[in-house]
């Protein structure tokens, strides 16, 4: 018959010597332990508790405890699922080397004083939403295998997330931070999404321009919806703006308009123009131009401003539309030379194509009766047979791409 212990039988066993005593309260290397631990509503636990080396089993409760002493848990293994809900720490709380192996709860609790998460594992879920910092929370070197939540978490101090791996999304939706809150990911690795929407009262700086980049291949998403991202040090390098329309976090569905999306580009180019990172402004504008695209009235078309230069940021790719250009239609105009200069527009210069044996004279003919007409800027309208409506038409679309390359062509030797 399984036999479930609480925590207060747990100190009669094995530190009755100490229960009354000056001396904090002691775990060190005891054997593991099989039963599920939950401690009283509303617990209040007055000593200092320490302990190593321990491997809990089953399900640990300390849900709505108040710890009045210290709580120091060092190279320990949580086997089942943790929860620590609606609890309070009034003093250090250091949780390292800590192995967490199935879903571990930290909702709606206060931490009043410095708190050490340093080299835990995470592999089941890791839970702190709506939980308040008082003081600096160091989580370096921390690995989370999968979901972390910091959804309306409040922090009034630092929090360290250095070295830390994160492999599966990590949510601060809601979250609150004051002026001296800041967030730091130093040589982190970042997972490819990161939720920091619904931030309004954003106070503290957010530092994700230091991260560890060196084996990420694709960009990190961020949701930012709703969020003052003047505190945030990022580029769009190592990050995109992830356009999602809605998002449901406990219960609760966030919808993202248009709007709402126009605002994440501007707050986006406001940061990086007034931090001066001129690539960064680049391409979260070509983003934003093919947002406004998307919802124009040619969203069924594909987005030409894009392929054509980059909406005006790579302008030397008009060199390389002139080279298709060239090469296309003198392509075409290879099988069908004969007829172009005999019906449509004749060149005196081009001989009969049946008289030229070599294909590469040929071609080269057929490139310069194409490159003369793309690059003139008139046509002889005398010697344009109207009657061939589609020879014409074609003739006229070779002279007007020509002549849009010429300008292009030009305002690029100009900028120069």
């Amino acid at each position: 018959m399984h036999k479930r212990i609480s925590v207060l039988f747990i100190l009669l066993i094995f530190i009755q010597p100490l229960a009354y005593s000056q001396y904090p309260v002691v775990y060190n290397g005891l054997p593991s332990f099989n039963g599920e631990y939950h401690s009283p509503p509303n617990h209040i636990f007055e000593d200092n508790i320490y302990a190593s080396n321990i491997k809990f089993k089953e399900a640990i409760d300390f849900n709505g405890a108040t710890f009045n002493g210290e709580i120091a848990l060092f190279n320990n293994t949580f086997f089942r699922r943790t929860d620590l809900n609606y609890s309070t720490f009034k003093k250090r709380v250091a949780f390292v080397q800590t192995n967490f192996i199935d879903n571990a709860f930290f909702v709606l609790s206060d931490f009043q004083y410095n708190t050490y998460f340093d080299g835990c594992n995470f592999l089941g879920t890791a839970v702190f939403s709506r939980s308040a910092f008082y003081n600096k929370i160091h989580i370096s070197g921390v690995v989370f295998m999968s979901n972390a939540y910091f959804n309306k978490c409040t922090f009034f101090s630092d929090v360290d997330f250095s070295q830390s791996v994160f492999l599966q999304p990590v949510f601060f939706t809601g979250a609150k931070t004051t002026d001296s809150a800041n967030l730091a990911f130093n040589a982190a690795i970042l997972p490819d999404s990161m939720f920091f929407n619904n931030m309004p009262h954003l106070k503290g700086e957010i530092d994700l321009i230091d991260a560890n980049f060196n084996d990420k291949e694709n960009p990190t998403n961020l949701i930012l919806y709703n969020t003052d991202l003047s505190h945030l040090k990022l580029d769009y390098i190592h990050f995109k703006a992830c356009l999602i329309d809605s998002l449901t976090l406990e219960n609760q569905t966030y919808r993202f308009t248009l709007e709402n999306k126009e605002n994440v580009f501007e707050q986006l180019l406001a940061n990086f123009k007034t931090n001066g990172q001129t690539l960064s402004y680049e391409l979260c504008d070509i983003d934003y131009q093919q947002l406004n695209w998307q919802n124009s009235w040619a969203a069924f078309l594909p987005c030409i401003p894009y392929y054509w230069n980059r909406f005006g940021y790579k302008k030397g790719l008009i060199f390389f539309w002139t080279f298709i250009f060239l090469a296309l239609f003198t392509s075409i105009n290879y099988k069908a030379l004969d007829y172009l200069n005999e019906n449509i527009y004749p060149m005196s210069m081009i001989p009969p194509s049946s008289g030229i044996r070599n294909p590469f004279r040929r071609f080269w003919y057929s490139f310069v009766y194409t490159s003369t007409i793309f690059f003139r800027l008139t046509l002889k309208i005398e010697n344009i047979n109207f009657q061939r409506i589609l020879g014409t038409i074609y003739l006229i679309t070779i002279y007007t791409l020509g002549i849009i390359c010429l300008a292009y062509m030009a305002g690029y030797v100009l900028q120069k």
